[in-house]
C-alpha cells in the first residue's frame, strides 16, 4: 500500500507544469485586442510590420531596416510623414519578434480594452505566411481573423480576466506597444 502512495505521488508531481526559470515573458498586443478570439483559437500570436519580411528583420542591421522602413512605408494613413522614432520603435519590435521569443517563452495577449487576458507558451521559432497562405485560411463567421503574416505558435494555458488579477499588473496593462518584455511581471502572472 505505501509503494502504491509513492508511485501516485510521483505521478501527481510530474504531471505538475513547470515554469522554466530562463523563460521571458512578453505581452503581444492583438491590435487593441480586435484579434484575442483568432490568437487563442488558432494556437499563435502575430505583428505586423508587413513592409518588412522576417528574414529581413533577422539578416539585416537597424539601419538597414530603417532604410527599408522609409522608402516602403514613408507616410502614415493620414498622409503624414513617419519620424524617425516610430521606425526605431518598429524595428525593435520586429527584432525582438524575429530573434529574441524563443520557445519556451510565455506571452500574454490581452483582449479589447484589457479585460480578459490569455497566457502562453510559445512552442515554435518565428515563422512568415505567405500572402498565398493567408489567403487560403478558412474563415468563421463572427470572428475577426489577424492578417498578420508573422507569427509564432502558441499553446494557450490559461485566460483570466483583470477583475481577478493582481493589481500591479495594472501598469502592465498601459503599456500600448505591440510587443513588450514583461519580465519584470512574471511572478504576478504566474499566481
Amino acid at each position: 500500500m505505501e509503494k502504491l502512495d509513492i508511485e501516485n505521488l510521483n505521478n501527481i508531481i510530474s504531471a505538475l507544469p513547470t515554469i522554466n526559470a530562463n523563460a521571458d515573458f512578453w505581452m503581444v498586443r492583438a491590435d487593441r485586442g480586435q484579434y484575442y478570439d483568432d490568437f487563442n483559437m488558432s494556437s499563435y500570436v502575430g505583428i505586423g510590420y508587413d513592409e518588412i519580411s522576417l528574414k529581413e528583420a533577422v539578416n539585416l542591421t537597424n539601419e538597414q531596416l530603417m532604410v527599408l522602413f522609409r522608402e516602403r512605408k514613408p507616410f502614415d494613413s493620414n498622409g503624414k510623414e513617419i519620424p524617425t522614432g516610430t521606425y526605431t520603435s518598429w524595428i525593435g519590435q520586429l527584432k525582438r519578434f524575429a530573434n529574441e521569443i524563443t520557445p519556451g517563452d510565455y506571452v500574454l495577449v490581452p483582449s479589447e480594452s484589457s479585460e480578459r487576458f490569455a497566457l502562453g507558451v510559445v512552442i515554435e521559432q518565428p515563422y512568415e505566411l505567405t500572402p498565398e497562405q493567408l489567403d487560403t485560411i478558412e474563415e468563421v463567421a463572427g470572428r475577426q481573423y489577424s492578417p498578420f503574416k508573422k507569427r509564432i505558435r502558441v499553446q494557450f494555458l490559461r485566460k483570466f480576466n483583470r477583475s481577478s488579477a493582481d493589481p500591479a499588473l495594472y501598469k502592465m496593462i498601459y503599456t500600448q506597444t505591440t510587443l513588450s518584455k514583461i519580465n519584470k511581471y512574471s511572478s504576478y502572472i504566474l499566481r
